[in-house]
């Protein structure tokens, strides 16, 4: 209050925990949902970026396990 008073520019500061509650956070899906080769459920930050152009779903699928595009990406590069 004090700083607003004087006209300083300022806002909240803001746990972990009240960050990720804003609406706001939800609507720019700062956090997605997807899941770990596993199957285990898995929640991790969004991306950032935003382009218009291209889709941002809320769900990701799942990351391959460690090597399992090797051969498809070898086969591509021609080796």
């Amino acid at each position: 209050p004090k700083l607003e008073a004087a006209g300083v520019p300022c806002g909240p500061l803001n746990t972990i925990g009240q960050a990720l509650a804003n609406p706001q956070v939800k609507a720019r899906n700062m956090v997605v949902h997807t899941a770990l080769p596993d199957g285990t459920p898995l929640i991790a930050a969004g991306n950032p970026i935003k382009l218009s152009a291209h889709a941002d779903p809320a769900t990701r699928a799942p990351a391959p396990d460690l090597d399992a595009d090797r051969a498809a990406i070898l086969k591509e590069l021609g080796l």
